[in-house]
């Protein structure tokens, strides 16, 4: 997907690239399934943060900490969405 097209498609909601993953899981294994998951959230994030909408971007952060709790850019993402973007 072009970079408009998956921005485009986070925005329409995780919900039908959740289903994707889950529909895959059992032939990708539980680590590839959970790693994507992971990955879905975090463009979310990004995307919801990159839009200046937090809770949202905060709800895909949470969702991705409970993923990989011990990696450091989930935290960083967290981290983000409690500061407001200030323009310069």
């Amino acid at each position: 997907l072009g970079v408009h097209r998956q921005e485009r498609h986070c925005r329409s909601g995780l919900e039908p690239r959740l289903k994707v993953v889950a529909l895959y899981e059992t032939r990708i294994g539980e680590k590839s399934a959970m790693q994507w998951r992971a990955a879905v959230h975090r463009r979310a994030a990004s995307v919801h943060l990159a839009d200046g909408r937090r809770r949202e971007a905060r709800r895909a952060a949470l969702a991705r900490i409970r993923l990989e709790p011990f990696v450091l850019e989930a935290w960083w993402i967290m981290l983000r969405t409690f500061v407001p973007v200030t323009s310069r």
